[in-house]
């Protein structure tokens, strides 16, 4: 009967700020604040102290029983006053269940979790944690917490990730498509930065590339999707990327996204934690400096694609053979004064300490 009765109470949620879906309303409110009202201003105080309230709550409570569930949910469809508090207190209660989603399952009196993962998924039915791209992937983040009982959240997860992505990409926000990328990272592993790259590629990009370049794609997919192979299947795996990655294609374009691919799979591969192994690291140094000529790294993306790769390496795992290649570039008397900065700013970060 709980359900039925919280069913009731989201049929029709309190009213909800929701950012604009199209690219022309969505530059009307980006950039600068939302514009509010008195109503607004009286209401805060309001929502802060219950919020404030709600979250000790749940730090004291060591089992989560059925009166703290109710409690949690019912703060769902509380009315704050105003549109854009609903949308806030909302969020921050979703993003609150979730945090107590992670606790182990000794902290939860019997089905005590079953119940507030069917909560929060009625309130994500029913239009709640939509505001933004952003709070639309931070509540699929908190629902795929609760797969474990039902394997259907996954699925509503994945569903509102994607929508979130489609919404941040048409209205063209980078704010909200960096955030997003990075919460659907958190939910489907690291192989999601490999796709996300097709949002670099240039309009007349070929429409039907070969075999081979799927080929490569894939090899890269394999090479940051398993974080924990041991040392030899990993250098089997960068060794077959990136083979794949400098094979030259007819086409130039194909064979410049590739390595714009591969060098962003390098920096995904040289920010693990625990890091990468040494070989790992030397191995992709060697590729680093071979592709470090002026001639490989003609356009904007190579360019800082090899320097954010470049800088992943770190001080510790840097050797001389690096530090020569940053001179050798530095001499190039057409570089440009965004490169000569961005030689000179990795120079000092690389540099070895001072004994």
């Amino acid at each position: 009967m709980w359900l039925l009765f919280l069913l009731f109470q989201l049929g029709a949620l309190p009213p909800q700020f929701h950012m604009p879906r199209e690219k022309e309303e969505w530059a009307k409110f980006d950039p600068g604040p939302i514009p509010v009202d008195d109503t607004y201003d009286e209401n805060f105080p309001g929502m802060m102290s219950r919020l404030s309230a709600l979250t000790e709550f749940v730090k004291s409570r060591e089992v989560i029983d059925d009166s703290a569930v109710d409690r949690l949910l019912s703060e769902l469809v509380h009315d704050d006053g105003h549109p854009l508090l609903n949308k806030g207190s909302g969020d921050f209660i979703v993003g609150l269940i979730g945090g107590v989603g992670r606790r182990a399952p000794n902290r939860f009196a019997e089905g005590a979790r079953r119940r507030l993962a069917e909560g929060v998924a009625v309130y994500l039915r029913a239009g709640g944690g939509r505001g933004s791209p952003g709070d639309e992937a931070d509540a699929a983040l908190a629902l795929m917490v609760f797969v474990d009982e039902n394997e259907a959240y996954r699925a509503m997860a994945d569903e509102l990730l994607m929508d979130a992505l489609s919404w941040a990409t048409t209205v063209e926000s980078k704010v909200f498509v960096d955030s997003v990328n990075k919460r659907c990272a958190q939910a489907w592993g690291d192989s999601f930065w490999i796709d996300a790259a097709d949002a670099e590629l240039p309009a007349d990009f070929p429409a039907d590339p070969p075999k081979a370049y799927w080929e490569a794609i894939e090899a890269l997919r394999s090479l940051v999707a398993e974080p924990e192979l041991d040392e030899r299947n990993r250098l089997r795996l960068l060794r077959d990327a990136s083979r794949r990655c400098q094979a030259r294609f007819e086409d130039a374009r194909l064979s410049d996204d590739l390595i714009a691919r591969l060098l962003l799979a390098y920096r995904l591969v040289l920010r693990r934690s625990p890091e990468a192994p040494e070989r790992l690291g030397a191995e992709i140094e060697r590729d680093l400096v071979s592709l470090a000529r002026k001639e490989r790294l003609e356009s904007d993306r190579l360019w800082d694609n090899w320097m954010r790769a470049a800088t992943a390496l770190g001080p510790n795992r840097v050797t001389d053979m690096t530090r020569r290649a940053l001179e050798k570039l530095a001499r190039d008397p057409d570089l440009n004064a965004k490169r000569q900065g961005d030689i000179a700013h990795l120079a000092d970060l690389v540099r070895p300490a001072e004994r």
